[in-house]
């Protein structure tokens, strides 16, 4: 028989409405709804800065009016002025005395490099930065006797520093004096600086019909626009049947070996690959270093200004970053950005520079990840990088690997059993 459950005997709680308190909303009495009154159309982080970098130009059909603003008075050096807002992550700083950053180029930084190497190979146990200052002190005096060319002042130098007696670095004259020549005709030697190494080659057939068929279908649709438009000027007005020549891009890797600080080292890894893979731009078909203005014949060439334009994605969008050559290094004159093996070409350090200036504004925040950041991959390539889980991997691996083996058990239990 079954019970009622009015017969239960129990304590009488209190009702819900004296439980419940009186400011209490209910689930299904929603708060208004108040519309905005203005709809957000911009979705550009904080911090942003809108007005340092302009959307890429569509058109650049015709290069040299286009990069001429980078040519302009080769004679007077360009400063980027917006160099204030260029901020470096904290990993820069580790290997500082102090939170100064000097500003130097390529001319000056490429040649510390290598006296550094000079010294640290012949006296791999002293003071490099200390040899360093007294090299330069010595190359000054040395400077100014070649300009008063007075041969007695020359001589008497000679005799004193053939006198007995060590230096502070443990040295004695003979073999300062050898190592200051080998010094000093670093310091003398000019730079041939460039931006990627090229090598000229005479085109071959497939190249020079491409391009004769090129010029002539620009030169007929140019004949049917100049009907539409009287004040069009071409670019060409007959095809050139003569080969020309081509310049090739060659070059170094990335110099992998230097103890760069976290961040430099994930930009020059990221370098590396895209080299090696031959990675190209997800639209134009580009390399890396030929999103660096100006150009000759398809390759970046060394701007004496020292004025660049580089071509980077960002926000879904191409965009023109200006910058100078001049490089971040310590009060020590130590550089850290990546640079090539071959020290004289420096399209790692200005794509680095170009991207520092565009993330910036991320470097400044707290949530800045210097290892893992992927975003210079998509602002090289245009490519949208896509992260792993490697722990899932493994454990997905270890599985299969675990059935492999208990199929081939099974297997050589049948094959004794035949």
């Amino acid at each position: 028989m079954k019970k009622n459950p009015k017969d239960k005997k129990g304590k009488e709680g209190k009702a819900l409405k004296d439980i419940i308190p009186s400011n209490y909303q209910h689930i299904r009495e929603p708060n208004e709804i108040i519309p905005p009154t203005e709809i957000q159309k911009d979705f550009t982080p904080q911090n942003y800065p809108n007005d340092l970098f302009e959307e890429w130009p569509s058109d650049e059909t015709d290069i040299n009016t286009f990069q001429q603003p980078l040519l302009e008075n080769p004679e007077e050096i360009f400063s980027d002025p917006q160099k204030d807002k260029i901020f470096v992550p904290d990993s820069f700083y580790n290997d500082f005395l102090s939170n100064e950053i000097k500003w130097s180029r390529p001319s000056y930084y490429i040649t510390e490099i290598k006296l550094e190497e000079a010294i640290k190979r012949n006296m791999p146990k002293k003071s490099s930065y200390k040899f360093r200052e007294k090299v330069h002190e010595k190359y000054n005096e040395e400077l100014n006797l070649r300009k008063m060319k007075i041969e007695e002042k020359v001589e008497e130098q000679e005799n004193s520093e053939n006198s007995e007696g060590d230096d502070v670095f443990g040295l004695n004259k003979k073999e300062e004096k050898s190592l200051y020549k080998e010094y000093f005709k670093i310091l003398d030697t000019p730079l041939n600086i460039t931006v990627v190494k090229f090598i000229e080659r005479e085109e071959n057939d497939d190249e020079y019909q491409e391009r004769i068929q090129k010029e002539s279908e620009y030169i007929e649709n140019f004949k049917k626009e100049k009907k539409k438009d009287p004040k069009l000027e071409p670019m060409i007005t007959e095809v050139n049947k003569e080969k020309i020549k081509i310049l090739d891009a060659s070059p170094s890797n990335i110099y992998m070996k230097e103890g760069y600080p976290l961040y430099f080292r994930w930009l020059a890894s990221i370098f590396q690959i895209i080299k090696e893979k031959n990675i190209l731009d997800v639209n134009t078909n580009q390399m890396i270093w030929q999103k660096i203005y100006p150009q000759e014949h398809g390759v970046p060439i060394y701007n004496p200004k020292g004025k660049y334009w580089v071509k980077l994605y960002h926000l879904g969008k191409l965009r023109k970053i200006e910058i100078d050559d001049t490089m971040p290094t310590n009060k020590r004159d130590k550089f850290y950005l990546p640079k090539c093996e071959s020290l004289e070409e420096i399209w790692p350090s200005i794509l680095t520079k170009a991207l520092l200036k565009l993330y910036s504004y991320k470097i400044v925040s707290c949530s800045f990840h210097e290892c893992g950041d992927y975003e210079p991959f998509y602002a090289l390539t245009g490519y949208i990088p896509e992260s792993i889980n490697l722990k899932k991997d493994l454990i997905y691996l270890k599985c299969l690997m675990e059935m492999k083996l208990k199929k081939r058990k099974e297997l050589k239990k049948k094959k004794r059993k035949i």
